[in-house]
């Protein structure tokens, strides 16, 4: 019979599923306001070159080995958010292309850190419970998709922010 878990592991788990649940609702927030932002600036007459949020998220994953093996997973969960809250809101307030550009580097990074980190975290907390548990973070990420979809959709009925056009 396997034991139950102790309250500590209880609580690490759960706020583990709010932290990984916060990563697609920042995202889609996020690449509303950038192809919004880049509307606004004039960037490539509508239609979105390749982001370096993407590139940089990444560069973010790789960065986490560094950081996690010189302060822990913890650490790099600390930067990583930061990183994000730091990057997001300057989304909206970048003035041209190239200050774009780099929030969303910065922000992709944070994301990177933060996606590895919750995935290690998860691992850990996984092997003291002793059972299988990552599908129910992979839920929590589901269902933060969901809510971010839902919050794209009505910050684009009420104007602050509209999806990216392909052309």
């Amino acid at each position: 019979m396997l034991t139950p878990p102790s309250a500590v592991a209880r609580r690490a788990s759960d706020t583990l599923r709010r932290a990984v649940a916060t990563q697609p609702v920042s995202s889609a927030g996020s690449l509303l306001g950038e192809a919004t932002k880049r509307r606004r600036v004039g960037s490539g007459g509508g239609s979105l070159p390749p982001s370096r949020s993407c590139c940089a998220r990444g560069l973010g994953s790789v960065a986490r080995e560094f950081l996690a093996a010189r302060g822990g997973t913890t650490r790099s969960l600390r930067v990583g958010f930061a990183a994000i809250v730091v990057a997001q809101p300057h989304i909206g307030l970048a003035h041209g292309v190239g200050a774009l550009e780099s929030v969303m580097a910065a922000y992709g990074l944070g994301l990177g850190l933060v996606d590895a980190g919750c995935n290690m975290q998860a691992v850990a907390i996984e092997h003291h419970y002793g059972r299988p548990l990552m599908s129910t973070f992979h839920g929590a990420w589901t269902r933060g998709g969901v809510l971010g979809t839902l919050i794209a959709l009505a910050t684009h009925r009420w104007g602050f922010a509209s999806p990216p056009r392909c052309s």
